[in-house]
């Protein structure tokens, strides 16, 4: 008896710890939702480099007017900021975009146009911007999805005005699109290679004229063959026995030094 009782007893921690573990993994899911973008590290195909993170200090912008009866905002770089009252997911924290019917400060009738999680982060060729994709929206029965274009305008020291494509608001598509010399890339394709490049490329040419000037020089001067053609040959046949060595040594010093302060006899 008194076995079971202690193997029921040891049960309890780890039916705690599981407890825990799916507690953190129900925090961790609905955090994702929401999570802010990576702004920092935005790379183009022709490698052109943008960093958007000026954008997250403006936080929401708008709201501002089409020439329909529609108000708009969107975050850039963002998590989110609450959007209508019951439709879009979760209450609607969390948009990326979003669209009311007349003045936002009432608050009345909004609709949530994708949530602050992109769904597809472009950054474009020949430093012209990025493209945010905001998926997952109220459904009108589709589920809205926006398309933010933050194009580069060298001109432009903020936010430009937004213009907002709803052409096909039937097919739950939306377009915001906005200027700014803050969505220029922070490293364009044509800027040359970064250091690292450069020091890679020079190593392997080092090596390869060391090779080739070695295995040229040991043939034709020196008439050797076989493998003491290769430069230095009897150096790097001695380098497998001599990192060994030297493994060693370090380890028997290290077992000396924690051994203590005393020796036997």
């Amino acid at each position: 008896v008194s076995t079971q009782s202690t193997g029921s007893k040891n049960t309890k921690p780890t039916k705690i710890l599981l407890l825990l573990l799916v507690f953190l993994l129900c925090q961790l899911s609905s955090n994702l939702t929401y999570a802010q973008v990576d702004c920092l590290n935005i790379v183009a195909k022709d490698g052109s480099k943008y960093d958007l993170s000026w954008f997250s200090e403006e936080k929401v912008q708008g709201p501002f007017k089409t020439s329909g009866p529609y108000s708009y905002k969107f975050i850039v770089c963002g998590s989110g900021f609450v959007c209508g009252t019951q439709y879009c997911a979760s209450g609607t924290q969390g948009a990326g975009a979003c669209q009311s019917w007349g003045d936002f400060a009432e608050r009345r009738s909004e609709a949530c146009l994708g949530l602050s999680t992109p769904s597809m982060i472009e950054g474009l060729d020949n430093g012209k911007g990025v493209i945010l994709t905001y998926s997952n929206g109220d459904p009108i029965p589709k589920r809205r999805q926006t398309t933010v274009q933050i194009l580069c305008e060298p001109s432009e020291s903020g936010w430009g005005v937004p213009t907002v494509d709803d052409s096909q608001q039937g097919n739950a598509l939306f377009t915001i699109t906005v200027k700014s010399s803050h969505a220029c890339p922070s490293r364009r394709a044509s800027d040359g290679l970064s250091p690292g490049s450069i020091i890679l490329i020079l190593f392997f040419v080092l090596v390869f004229v060391y090779l080739v000037g070695g295995i040229a020089l040991n043939v034709w001067k020196f008439q050797r063959t076989g493998l003491e053609v290769v430069p230095n040959y009897s150096f790097w046949v001695d380098v497998p026995g001599l990192v060994k060595d030297g493994a060693l040594f370090i380890f028997e010093k290290a077992k000396c030094t924690s051994g203590g302060g005393y020796t036997s006899f």
